[in-house]
């Protein structure tokens, strides 16, 4: 998994928050960090593929943000698609047209995009002062609208995240699509101390609270290994 923080969004809760870094510097050395990991990375994914003879997946992107000039290799991606491999995608969203070249020319077969929260807390959520939102909405309507498959999720923390934004998410993505809550964890290279996941019992209090009328949430940190949560992952 990479992280990158000087891409599209700079939530707290993505980032080494190390202050003794100048933000430039910080920025260059990222960069590098990505172009050595990326290299090394998929150097590994392709000789564990060769060595397992498991040629059914290929997962391109990060958890936080695409990584530009990954996705946009198209030839990668064909050669890739060519030899039989399913490919998918991660992503936040914030490009929407790439997701939909990547979409109209048949190069992801599984996109798994971010919702950081209700659009009227995006900006805050996302650390940022003001952004365009329409590209999400954008994200979101071009899943709906194609034929492959697809999750949304939310990172839920008790600083950005109550049932009521949980359900304006739903309103905006409706109750067909897959849609995964994911609790908020603390790491020591957060960059934000402050935020905090919930309890579990507060997560069975929002299970609870969804239930009845949206079937497509599932909260990842109750489920088990028998409910096909390794499928989406």
């Amino acid at each position: 998994i990479e992280f990158c923080a000087s891409y599209a969004d700079r939530c707290g809760l993505f980032f080494d928050g190390k202050t003794e870094i100048e933000r430039k510097l910080y920025e260059v050395r990222t960069r590098k960090i990505l172009s050595y990991s990326n290299m090394v990375a998929t150097s590994s994914n392709i000789a564990v593929i060769a060595v397992t003879r498991d040629l059914n997946k290929l997962d391109v992107g990060g958890v936080a943000v695409t990584i530009y000039r990954l996705i946009t290799d198209r030839y990668f991606i064909k050669k890739v698609k060519d030899i039989g491999m399913l490919v998918k995608l991660d992503t936040n969203g914030f490009n929407s047209k790439i997701l939909k070249e990547l979409i109209d020319e048949n190069l992801v077969d599984y996109v798994a995009m971010d919702i950081k929260n209700e659009m009227c807390k995006y900006s805050v959520t996302c650390g940022l002062n003001q952004m365009k939102i329409d590209n999400i909405k954008e994200s979101i309507q071009l899943l709906e609208n194609s034929s492959i498959d697809y999750e949304f999720r939310t990172t839920i923390m008790k600083e950005y995240h109550d049932i009521e934004s949980i359900k304006m998410i739903l309103k905006l993505i409706g109750d067909k699509p897959k849609y995964f809550l994911q609790n908020f964890r603390l790491s020591e290279n957060v960059l934000d101390k402050n935020i905090h996941g919930f309890t579990i019992d507060e997560l069975k209090s929002i299970q609870r609270d969804l239930k009845e009328k949206y079937h497509n949430v599932k909260i990842r940190d109750l489920m088990n290994e028998n409910e096909g949560d390794k499928v989406y992952v």
